[in-house]
């Protein structure tokens, strides 16, 4: 029935094998418990290594950039995540906060020192497409990561 209401195609979801949602609290120990809990779903979905370990160090910057500077006016500040990976081996992550306005794929990281956003870094190198919107007031990241053999 949600789906007829959302005109949702047939097709929607026909390409997931599976998937998980995670509510992560703005607090940097929750950031760090969500990142474990997207670590051990990646590997108990037999991700690869590479991807096991970069998945969760993306949620973990990602999100405590967030908890740590985008939620200074947020009177109700809230992060979640959601993996999907796709029948052909496809692993999309999307991150989604209602802080500031922030693009991770904006940062300048050439002046940067080079130990600072590790996380954003590493995803920069090993993704093949990276969304960016903020919509109604969210911060949608969704970043796509090939199988391991692509």
């Amino acid at each position: 029935m949600l789906d007829k209401m959302m005109y949702l195609p047939e097709t929607f979801q026909a390409d997931w094998r599976a998937f998980a949602s995670f509510a992560c609290a703005p607090m940097s120990e929750a950031v760090v418990a969500c990142s474990q809990q997207v670590a051990a779903w990646c590997e108990s979905h037999g991700m690869d290594g590479r991807r096991s370990y970069l998945v969760p160090l993306a949620v973990e910057e990602m999100a405590a950039n967030a908890v740590e500077h985008g939620f200074a006016k947020t009177k109700h500040p809230a992060i979640d995540v959601k993996l999907i990976l796709k029948h052909d081996g496809t692993l999309m992550l999307r991150m989604r906060d209602n802080g500031a306005a922030f693009n991770p794929m904006d940062l300048d990281l050439s002046a940067a020192d080079p130990c600072s956003a590790v996380g954003i870094r590493m995803l920069r190198q090993g993704v093949r497409e990276v969304e960016y919107q903020n919509t109604v007031g969210l911060n949608n990241v969704v970043v796509t990561l090939p199988a391991a053999s692509q």
